[in-house]
């Protein structure tokens, strides 16, 4: 018999398969979006383990993030994004140490209105050196050849 987490984790393994290196930011993205929102429901009902276990599965994916951003050659826009990730690590220890809902609810906007951005790009990125690599912010394009992305709205 096959479970409904069974169908999405199929699903999910499906969509990754045949993701651009883009895309796999995007589905990042989500999955962070989501662990929030797991999060924030888990501080609504007083569930101390699952908010624990969402933010802590929402920090690694936020770890996998920062580790792709190069410093050293991505200029402002590599700062900007670093940024963006301490950003969302703070916002999630003071909702979890304020117990915020609300601030959880912030976040997820935040990541989706970046994600939005991501997802704009994957759509008319088709040049060869954006299909190559799924970490373009950590150097393994150059850097002349990675498109802009600006955080802001």
């Amino acid at each position: 018999m096959v479970t409904r987490m069974n169908r999405a984790r199929t699903y999910r393994d499906c969509a990754v398969a045949g993701a651009t290196p883009i895309g796999l930011l995007v589905a990042l993205f989500d999955r962070l979006a989501s662990d929030f929102r797991n999060a924030a429901d888990a501080i609504r009902c007083g569930d101390i383990e699952a908010r624990c276990r969402e933010t802590n599965h929402a920090f690694l994916i936020l770890g996998q993030l920062d580790s792709w951003v190069d410093l050293e050659n991505g200029g402002d826009s590599a700062r900007q994004i670093a940024a963006f990730y301490a950003q969302l690590r703070s916002a999630v220890v003071q909702a979890s140490t304020q117990q915020s809902a609300a601030i959880l609810d912030g976040a997820i906007e935040s990541v989706l209105n970046v994600r939005s951005k991501w997802q704009e790009l994957d759509r008319v990125a088709d040049a060869p050196a954006l299909q190559a690599t799924p970490m373009i912010a950590a150097g393994e394009v150059p850097y002349s050849e990675r498109p802009s992305l600006s955080l802001t709205a």
